[in-house]
């Protein structure tokens, strides 16, 4: 039987376990693990090396704060905080319990702006209640929740909105009245949730967030703070 290979000596220059510093990583250290350093690399009090891998955004869980444009935010392993701020943002959480936090509709647009649309609010690409994550609309206290499919018209007209439509069938719900109205309200359009919320009890839905290719079954009353 071939004798088993072992691990060849560190280079010279090498200290024992902690490795030895190549900048291609053609080195081993003295338990055989090869070890790459990037460009520059010359020792590990001047490390160059970054504190996660690529791609590997909140391994223990980040408070990731966009502006006011629109923008494109994307969590990691841990869990997360998510707060896109003003703009119509993408945002995805990645694995964790992550927390979505969800600013005010612009029921006024200024010059220039859109007015708010499916494509022109905020939008969840990776929502999982099971994993634990939350909506933060900002509303204090208990809630009411409800749902609800918009049914499109057979033969919508030309200037069919069914983010207006679907506005208009959840403040429905919430304006009921002072005592049965609901705070918040999904509702299914298409292949996707529309979450309406109305935080200051007026009837009126002040928030909105798009949970893209969800359906009701994948949010509930117990899914926001």
């Amino acid at each position: 039987m071939a004798a088993k290979a072992q691990p060849a000596a560190p280079p010279a220059g090498g200290n024992g376990n902690a490795g030895v510093h190549l900048p291609l990583g053609n080195g081993n250290n003295e338990h055989g693990g090869w070890r790459v350093d990037p460009p520059g690399q010359v020792d590990n009090e001047h490390s160059n090396r970054p504190d996660a891998p690529p791609g590997q955004i909140g391994k223990f869980g980040e408070d990731l704060t966009g502006t006011g444009d629109d923008n494109t935010i994307v969590g990691g392993l841990g869990n997360d905080t998510l707060d896109g701020q003003g703009g119509n943002d993408h945002l995805t959480g990645g694995r964790g319990a992550d927390k979505f936090v969800i600013g005010p509709l612009d029921v006024q647009p200024g010059e220039g702006e859109n007015p708010d649309t499916i494509g022109n609010i905020d939008t969840i690409t990776d929502f999982n209640a099971a994993d634990g994550d939350k909506i933060a609309f900002g509303f204090v206290g208990d809630a009411n929740y409800d749902e609800l499919t918009l049914d499109p018209p057979a033969d919508p007209p030309a200037d069919y909105d069914p983010f207006a439509a679907a506005k208009a069938a959840a403040e429905a719900k919430m304006g009921a009245d002072q005592n049965a109205g609901f705070d918040y309200v999904s509702v299914q359009v298409g292949d996707d949730v529309i979450v309406f919320a109305d935080l200051d009890g007026d009837g009126t839905a002040d928030s909105a967030v798009v949970l893209a290719g969800a359906t009701l079954d994948s949010v509930g009353a117990g899914d926001f703070v």
